[in-house]
């Protein structure tokens, strides 16, 4: 996510394991993690998390949203010249 710059190897590392994770296993919640607080690979974990969260949701948002349409009006060759 875009508010962390932490960018240790074990945060990176629990970041993938937690976008995986969450793709992977949709019921597994994040309360499930530790309560282990300022552990750079817990919140590389969640953050993963709520990327893939955040990405899914953003994903069908777009398409649910309308496209509109190429032929609206039916151009029926005449002219107001």
């Amino acid at each position: 996510m875009e508010k962390t710059t932490n960018t240790s190897p074990n945060y990176l590392k629990g970041f993938n394991q937690g976008y995986q994770l969450a793709k992977e296993v949709p019921e597994f919640f994040m309360k499930d993690l530790p309560k282990t607080q300022n552990k750079p690979r817990i919140e590389g974990i969640v953050d993963g998390m709520r990327q893939y969260h955040h990405e899914r949701y953003i994903s069908k948002q777009k398409s649910k949203t309308p496209k509109p349409s190429q032929n609206k009006a039916p151009d029926k060759g005449i002219s107001r010249n």
